[in-house]
């Protein structure tokens, strides 16, 4: 049984990887930015970038393969000093990920930051975790962190990256 992962980071500078094991390791399939495929977190978008996510996974293997996928959204709160309006949002997106995962049947997980990045950036060095989740990604075959229009790695990438990997149960480098 082949395995896939999609790591959703459902904050509105987040990201949506999808990442497939093949013979020859893990790699990067489908990609995006929350920004860009759903501004406004809105609902109908956000479905879309779901099954445009499963369709590069399913194009991706044989079609006689059989695989699994599993979606991989974090679980994370309100962060101290964060306005009321921009924790509503940041709640209605995630809402709208999990109702989306739901509906596609997948199994899911929903690790804390502090439980994803235990299981893959322990053997990274540094304290910082977005600086450690950015050099870990960059070691997955076929991301870009640095989509068209954008300066330096984007950590909802990297992140997302990261929640895919803790997905597939893969070991750090």
């Amino acid at each position: 049984m082949t395995r896939a992962a999609i790591g959703i980071d459902p904050g509105k500078d987040g990201g949506v990887v999808a990442l497939v094991i093949g013979a020859s390791g893990i790699r990067c399939v489908w990609q995006a930015l929350t920004r860009q495929v759903a501004p406004g977190l809105e609902p109908a978008l956000m479905y879309r970038a779901a099954m445009d996510a499963r369709n590069a996974i399913i194009d991706h293997y044989d079609e006689d393969a059989a695989y699994t996928i599993t979606a991989v959204l974090e679980r994370v709160g309100a962060m101290p000093k964060q306005g009321l309006s921009s924790t509503f949002a940041f709640g209605h997106g995630r809402g709208v990920w999990a109702g989306v995962v739901a509906g596609h049947g997948w199994a899911v997980k929903e690790p804390r930051p502090a439980d994803w990045g235990r299981a893959i950036l322990r053997n990274i060095p540094g304290s910082d975790q977005k600086a450690k989740a950015v050099m870990r990604a960059s070691t997955v075959a076929g991301l870009d962190l640095m989509p068209p229009g954008c300066r330096v790695p984007q950590d909802g990438l990297s992140d997302a990256c990261c929640l895919a990997l803790y997905g597939l149960g893969a070991d750090p480098p």
